[in-house]
């Protein structure tokens, strides 16, 4: 069973945040830069945020960032462009302290095979809000959604998260729920089952 994905301790997400230099609360995003990935909606949502006051940082990891100029573009043409924070590649180990400090993670791709981040976002506890794409509804229907194509929608669903202390508690007591769900010894055991069962077909 993979251990990696549980909720952290505060003195070891202090420490990751002291290393990256994160100083506060923030949004975090974790994924690539794609245009599917729709990195460029998030950050013109958390603009607005920051203008009605909220005082938070956008904490973006994945590879391919400097690759795909339009998020490159909406960073640097940001008046809170201080507060967004690029780390590119994370260490896996490193992932579970980022998740854990995170106040929410957000997930706006226009469309994925399977959404990784989610499952390991909710392991960890941290509330999630995602886009209403077929794969989040499978693997977390009782995650907060909005309409990926609809900024509006994106950041009221995210401020709506963000000042939602019991839906932070609900998405908590579901960590263990999810880490059963998914751990790797269930998708063995799934996979051998498909297997056998084609096979005999």
């Amino acid at each position: 069973k993979d251990e990696t994905f549980y909720r952290r301790k505060k003195k070891e997400i202090e420490k990751v945040k002291e290393t990256f230099k994160i100083c506060g609360d923030f949004i975090l995003y974790t994924g690539g830069f794609h245009p599917r990935k729709n990195v460029s909606s998030l950050i013109r949502v958390f603009n607005e945020i920051r203008k009605e006051g909220y005082d938070l940082k956008l904490v973006m990891t994945g590879e391919g960032f400097g690759v795909f100029r339009e998020v490159d573009r909406c960073i640097k043409n940001s008046k809170f462009k201080d507060d967004i924070v690029v780390l590119g590649y994370v260490p896996r180990d490193i992932l579970p302290a980022l998740y854990s400090g995170a106040s929410l993670f957000v997930f706006p791709s226009l469309y994925e095979g399977f959404g990784l981040p989610i499952v390991e976002a909710l392991a960890c506890g941290t509330p999630v809000v995602a886009s209403d794409i077929p794969v989040v509804k499978e693997i977390a229907p009782f995650v907060t959604t909005f309409n990926p194509l609809d900024v509006e929608d994106m950041k009221e669903k995210i401020l709506q998260a963000l000042n939602d202390d019991g839906y932070k508690k609900e998405i908590r007591k579901k960590a263990n729920e999810i880490r059963e769900r998914f751990s790797i010894e269930n998708s063995v055991r799934k996979y051998t089952e498909l297997f056998l069962e084609v096979s005999r077909r």
